[in-house]
């Protein structure tokens, strides 16, 4: 006859892996948690912050479609609405005529758009802006550099800066036109 081994699992061993997996949890939510630490102090030592409600956005330089360097400081006495987007984003291409409608009826009352492409080439941009009849300035950001410094972790993102240039809406999702309307709008309509 044959004897057959039979292992029983060991009720220590269980709960020996079982507290592995806690410390190796633990570990790496410490790691996070420092990482995201970290990257803000350097932002914060860069001079840049990530926007909030109620503050002033910092001073960002960005490049133009057209090459030009442009300054968020250089829209004060505007009312901005930074907006990222990328053309592999559905939500981000629909939007995009509705912005663009929005914008061309509130340009002349001091409303201008910048729309921030994120991890595509120039050409890329140019030629979405061309083909859907875009007129607001598109941004360029091909490695992704300056939305991450805005802390935008998913397109579309919209900042609304007011004259002052104080943030007054974090909007993360699509643009409709109501929404526009209830939120954009009276920050247009205050002087």
């Amino acid at each position: 006859m044959n004897d057959l081994q039979v292992e029983i699992p060991n009720k220590m061993d269980a709960n020996k892996k079982n507290r592995q997996w806690k410390i190796f949890i633990g570990v790496g939510t410490l790691l996070l948690v420092l990482a995201i630490f970290s990257y803000l102090e350097q932002l914060q030592a860069h001079g840049n912050q990530i926007p909030q409600i109620g503050k002033k956005i910092s001073n960002i330089s960005l490049t133009s479609s057209d090459g030009n360097n442009v300054n968020l400081s250089d829209y004060r006495g505007k009312v901005l609405l930074i907006n990222s987007w990328a053309t592999w984003c559905p939500p981000c291409k629909a939007e995009m005529p509705t912005l663009e409608t929005y914008y061309k009826i509130n340009k002349a009352a001091g409303f201008e758009i910048l729309a921030i492409n994120t991890g595509e080439s120039k050409e890329v941009a140019l030629n979405f802006k061309q083909y859907n009849g875009i007129t607001f300035p598109i941004m360029l950001d091909p490695k992704g550099d300056i939305i991450q410094a805005l802390g935008i972790t998913g397109l579309p993102t919209s900042i609304l800066v007011n004259r002052d240039g104080i943030v007054e809406y974090i909007h993360v999702g699509m643009f409709f036109e109501n929404d526009l309307e209830s939120i954009v709008s009276p920050v247009i309509k205050r002087k």
